[in-house]
């Protein structure tokens, strides 16, 4: 385990180097040209998933005796990648290209199933590997505020960003920002636990501005406030807690009556992709059009090719309708239930999939699926230790 979090530690600390400005901040220089002492490649930091897998495959096989239910999350990975031979074969396309998909969302879930063996194996609560990374992770974004360049999103200049790009930098952040919340939660303080999810939000919405990474937040800000005590079930409670979100959904409606250009551009992708998706083959909607096949020019968007902006319509344009079912399933091997199903973790689980019904989400961005579930184990080995999970 310590082998394997050294590598992940690593993928952090070096992810600055693929940061790109894009467009509106193209004058400024690069990150992996202005910060990059020891002249490694932009892509250090991706290609350190391949050591990463390794190490976590050894770790299953060593204890593959003791995986339990797991093992169930194990073949339902193997049976995506079984597809992605099918997409590969049926489109003429190099494996390696077709298994990029899972690779990405399946290596998290992986780290996931490699913690929680760890813990039960070594009466290891994860406590520890948490704070430290909320620690380095913190510090790094810290680091980037202080020296890096500015920015962007949706054409406004946001905060300098660490990981990678400025959504997985919001998806990192609220899952160490998740992680934090949940620490406190453990010591029965409410005031403490509110003025840290209020600041943090705050830090979220005018800092990045990343609206998946602020409904993922909210969705969990609702959730452990109605875990946290009886007090917060009250409706009328309920709806002062509410009102912050309800105003943010009006303030952006406000901002553009246009859906499409509200959803920026993602309406007129789904357009297409539906229509696209209609002209498939029985073979075509088994295995998908394989890799880059979600790639097209729309009218909000052309000027590039670009995704779908969904990991959903990804996964079915380019690997088929099983694979996403698959991934649907997939996460359900990871839920826990003692005589009822969790309310803060189930959460999780859901805004994890929500992320990726209308973006490209965690399932896209391992960087930050890292670190979302090392605090989902966390969480998960709490559960079982206190058997019933939290007061619901």
């Amino acid at each position: 385990m310590g082998s394997m979090l050294v590598f992940i530690y690593l993928k952090l600390i070096f992810s600055y180097l693929s940061v790109e400005n894009g467009w509106w901040l193209r004058h400024l220089p690069l990150n992996v040209d202005a910060f990059n002492p020891l002249n490694l490649p932009a892509n250090f930091s991706g290609n350190l998933d391949y050591i990463i897998i390794s190490l976590m495959l050894l770790y299953v096989a060593k204890n593959y005796r003791i995986l339990g239910k797991f093992k169930l999350t194990l073949f339902v990975g193997f049976l995506l990648i079984s597809l992605n031979i099918g997409t590969s074969i049926l489109n003429n396309l190099p494996f390696i290209d077709s298994i990029k998909h899972t690779l990405k969302l399946f290596s998290p879930i992986l780290f996931f199933v490699c913690l929680v063996v760890f813990a039960k194996k070594e009466n290891n609560d994860l406590k520890k590997i948490v704070i430290a990374t909320v620690k380095l992770c913190f510090f790094l974004s810290f680091f980037a505020i202080l020296f890096f360049n500015i920015s962007n999103n949706r054409q406004a200049n946001q905060w300098p960003i660490y990981f990678a790009g400025i959504h997985t930098h919001g998806y990192v952040l609220v899952s160490l920002f998740i992680g934090v919340s949940y620490l406190i939660f453990k010591k029965k303080t409410t005031i403490p636990l509110l003025l840290f999810i209020f600041i943090t939000f705050l830090i979220l919405f005018f800092g990045y501005g990343v609206r998946t990474v602020l409904i993922v937040y909210l969705l969990f800000i609702i959730a452990i406030l109605y875990s946290k005590n009886k007090f917060f079930k009250y409706l009328w409670v309920q709806i002062t807690v509410m009102t912050p979100v309800i105003l943010l959904i009006g303030l952006f409606v406000i901002q553009s009556i246009d859906m499409n250009r509200f959803s920026s551009g993602r309406l007129d992708m789904y357009g297409e992709k539906l229509n696209i998706f209609k002209k498939y083959s029985s073979m075509e909607y088994i295995f998908g059009k394989g890799a880059g096949s979600d790639f097209i020019r729309t009218e909000s968007w052309w000027y590039a090719e670009k995704g779908s902006h969904s990991d959903f319509i990804t996964f079915t344009i380019e690997n088929g309708v099983p694979y996403l079912l698959l991934f649907l399933f997939l996460t359900v091997t990871i839920i826990p239930y003692y005589k009822r199903i969790n309310l803060i973790y189930i959460t999780l689980v859901s805004g994890y999939l929500f992320s990726s019904l209308i973006s490209n989400g965690l399932a896209a961005r391992p960087l930050a699926g890292y670190i979302y579930f090392m605090v989902l184990a966390y969480i998960y080995m709490d559960i079982v230790k206190n058997k019933t999970g939290i007061n619901e």
